[in-house]
C-alpha cells in the first residue's frame, strides 16, 4: 500500500489521540454556539480528518476533498458527501468517510440516524462497486434530551452494548467497509469533552487505512 510508514507508532498514537480530543472540544464548543443545525461543529471534523488523511496519503497519487458531489443511484444521480479520496491514476474516487456527531435526542431519533446512514452508503456503492465507505460517527455516553422549549428533559445513556452494536452489523462490502464509533465523555459543568468512554478506544488513520485495502481499487 502507497502509505508514508509511522517512524515511532507509539508518540503518533499519543499524539493524534491528544489531537482527537483537543478538535473534539473545539467542535463541542461550536455545536454549544451555533447549535444542532449548524455545520459549523461537523466542518472541525472533516477538517482534522481531512488534514490527517493529507499526512499519510501521497499527494501525488491523491487528492482529498471535503463537500463533494459524487456518483450514486439516487434520484439526482449524485450525492454530496464528507469527505472523499480521489485516485488521480485510475481517475476514480475510492474512499468515503460519512462524519456524524451527535450530541443530544439520540435514542428519539436513532433508526433515523442508522437508516439514513445505510441509504447513503448504498446509494453510492450500486454507483460505484470499487469504492471503500467509512462511517465516522461520534456519540456522547451521557446524552441530552431536549423538550421542543429547548430545555433539557433528561440525560440518556448511551451504550454499545445496548445503542450502538447495530452499527456493526451492516459492515459488509455492500453496506460500507469499516465503521468508527467512538463514545466520548462530557462534563458538562465545565463544559468540557473529558475524553473516550472507557468503552471506546481511538484508532489511529494509518492503521484505519490498513483495515480496508483502497488503494487497489
Amino acid at each position: 500500500m502507497k502509505i508514508i510508514s509511522l517512524s515511532n507508532p507509539c508518540s503518533w498514537y499519543q499524539k493524534e489521540h491528544n489531537e482527537f480530543i483537543n478538535m473534539m472540544q473545539l467542535s463541542y464548543e461550536a455545536y454549544r454556539e451555533f447549535g444542532s443545525r449548524s455545520n459549523k461543529k461537523v466542518n472541525i471534523i472533516h477538517n482534522w480528518i481531512h488534514q490527517n488523511l493529507k499526512n499519510i496519503l501521497n499527494p501525488t497519487i491523491y487528492q482529498i476533498f471535503e463537500e463533494k458531489n459524487i456518483p450514486a443511484l439516487n434520484a439526482s444521480g449524485k450525492k454530496k458527501v464528507d469527505i472523499v479520496v480521489y485516485n488521480k491514476i485510475t481517475n476514480k474516487y475510492v474512499l468515503v468517510i460519512c462524519v456524524k456527531f451527535i450530541c443530544s435526542n439520540y435514542k428519539q431519533n436513532k433508526n433515523n440516524y442508522l437508516e439514513s446512514l445505510i441509504g447513503e452508503c448504498r446509494t453510492i456503492k450500486l454507483s460505484q462497486p470499487h469504492i471503500k465507505i467509512i462511517p465516522f460517527n461520534i456519540f456522547i455516553s451521557k446524552c441530552p434530551y431536549f423538550k421542543k422549549n429547548k430545555t433539557i428533559k433528561n440525560f440518556e445513556i448511551i451504550t454499545f452494548e445496548k445503542d450502538l452494536h447495530i452499527y456493526d452489523k451492516h459492515c459488509c462490502n455492500e453496506v460500507y467497509d469499516y465503521i468508527i464509533t467512538y463514545l466520548i465523555d462530557i462534563d458538562y459543568e465545565n463544559k468540557k469533552v473529558i475524553g473516550f468512554n472507557e468503552s471506546s478506544n481511538y484508532i489511529v488513520f494509518n492503521n484505519l487505512l490498513k483495515h480496508i485495502d483502497f488503494f487497489n481499487c
